[in-house]
Formats: structure tokens, C-alpha cells, sequence
């Protein structure tokens, strides 16, 4: 796993103050993973696959 430099280190607690702020978005039924496996997969520089996306974040309801 890549590690993250912040510099300078104020950034870290700037940072830290959002990241322990309760989330006001709404993240949909799947808490948001959509987003998660986008900015994952851009960190990685790996395509991003709706596919996966789909598999997911899509209707899990029976048409039957």
C-alpha cells in the first residue's frame, strides 16, 4: 500500500477535521462505494469499470 506525505504537516490536521466530521452526504444504499472504487482506482491508475461499478451500486431488485 502507497503512503501518503502531506506537506506541510498542518495539512494532516486540516484534513483530519474533515475526515472526523460526520458525513452529510448521501452515499446511496451502498455507503458510497461507487466513489470509493472511483478514487481507488485512480490512485492506483487502474480503468475505472462500470461494469464493477453496476455490480455493485445498481437495483438489486428481481424483475420476477
Amino acid at each position: 500500500m502507497k503512503k501518503l506525505s502531506l506537506k506541510p504537516p498542518e495539512r494532516v490536521a486540516s484534513l483530519q477535521a474533515v475526515w472526523d466530521e460526520p458525513g452529510s452526504a448521501d452515499q446511496g444504499p451502498c455507503g458510497g462505494f461507487s466513489h470509493q472504487y472511483w478514487c481507488v482506482c485512480d490512485y492506483l491508475g487502474l480503468p475505472y469499470r462500470e461494469e464493477v461499478q453496476w455490480g455493485s451500486g445498481g437495483d438489486h431488485r428481481s424483475s420476477g
